[in-house]
């Protein structure tokens, strides 16, 4: 009888701790969207495989938008002039991200005539491998 009443606790212990790991869980993936504005859906499989396509497509690394100290922020508090650069870029980063959301959503949401979809442009189109944005010094055709 001993027994039986030990495993029933144990069991409501265990079960108790699970659905307390599938509130935090629910929790830090809320908090996850919060932080990240346009990829908060993703894993984190696939937000690393993104964020690396467009440090490429900069020609930069993750520390060029990212600190290593996470519960920094943009804001009149940070004094470092390096860790506002930083932080700036990260900003100007978002900026450029809803940007190419935008256009990719509003002006190239339509299908060719064959069914397939139209090209969507990402940070290559117009860095090319740059920081600097290269679409300036690409020839257009027919001008000089």
């Amino acid at each position: 009888m001993y027994n039986m009443k030990l495993l029933s606790l144990f069991f409501i212990l265990f079960t108790a701790g699970l659905f307390a790991g599938e509130d935090s869980q629910v929790a830090q993936q809320s908090e996850r969207k919060k932080r990240l504005k346009f990829y908060g859906d993703l894993s984190k499989k696939e937000l690393k495989t993104r964020m690396k396509y467009i440090a490429k497509s900069l020609g930069v690394k993750c520390k060029f938008c990212h600190l290593k100290d996470k519960k920094l922020s943009l804001g009149p508090d940070i004094k470092a002039p390096s860790h506002r650069k930083v932080l700036r870029r990260k900003e100007i980063a978002r900026n450029m991200i809803e940007m190419v959301e935008t256009i990719n959503s509003k002006f190239l949401k339509w299908e060719h005539g064959s069914g397939r979809e139209a090209d969507q442009i990402d940070c290559h189109f117009c860095h090319r491998g740059s920081a600097d944005h290269l679409l300036e010094k690409v020839p257009i055709p027919g001008k000089k």
